[in-house]
């Protein structure tokens, strides 16, 4: 953050790389608490610079839901780019003006919900045909019953989706709702819906 001569407490300029990431993650109310102490950090008309590896389309949508239903968290939009990596990513970059003091911030966490449910069940689910035709190649006999760590290795293949969700993550997941004694076995629909559900 820069800090303005006027006043010793506020920025003119804040930078994000990697906390609003964690929304994606499931983790609405802390990020939500982060960008309300953004918000609070800002000079007037201060402007947020949010960069990110997801994509442009949901952060506008993100923010487009906040300015409608939690103004005090409706940052502006100003301008919006894309830098092309070395991978198949592009990164997303948005220059946001800090909404004014005192909007309504009650209501963001259901917005946000709203917007990451249609992003991750319409617009970029994890289980498209694609990738559901590789698992049932990988997986074999749907029938067969995996425990945790052969359905996680299925599952998630390559190091990085592995690193991205390790095994220690996806058994908390594996296990919420389940007696911890119960031995858990998945066939393949058990799998799939299991991607449904968490995705």
């Amino acid at each position: 953050m820069w800090r303005t001569d006027l006043d010793e407490h506020a920025f003119h300029l804040a930078v994000d790389k990697g906390t609003l990431d964690y929304l994606l993650c499931g983790e609405v109310a802390l990020v939500l608490s982060a960008l309300r102490n953004v918000r609070a950090a800002l000079a007037p008309c201060g402007v947020l610079l949010v960069v990110s590896i997801h994509p442009l389309p949901l952060w506008q949508a993100l923010f487009a839901a906040l300015r409608e239903t939690a103004p005090g968290l409706g940052f502006e939009e100003l301008k919006t780019w894309s830098v092309e990596n070395r991978g198949d990513r592009a990164t997303s970059c948005l220059a946001l003006r800090a909404p004014p003091a005192g909007g309504v911030m009650s209501g963001a966490e259901d917005a946000v919900t709203q917007v990451l449910d249609k992003h991750f069940t319409a617009e970029a689910p994890l289980l498209t045909p694609r990738w559901r035709a590789a698992l049932h190649k990988r997986w074999g006999d749907p029938e067969t019953r995996r425990g945790p760590a052969d359905a996680h290795a299925l599952l998630f293949p390559s190091a990085a989706e592995q690193a991205e969700y390790p095994l220690e993550l996806f058994l908390e997941d594996l296990s919420a709702g389940r007696d911890a004694a119960t031995e858990v076995l998945l066939s393949l629909a058990d799998a799939e819906e299991f991607l449904r559900q968490n995705q």
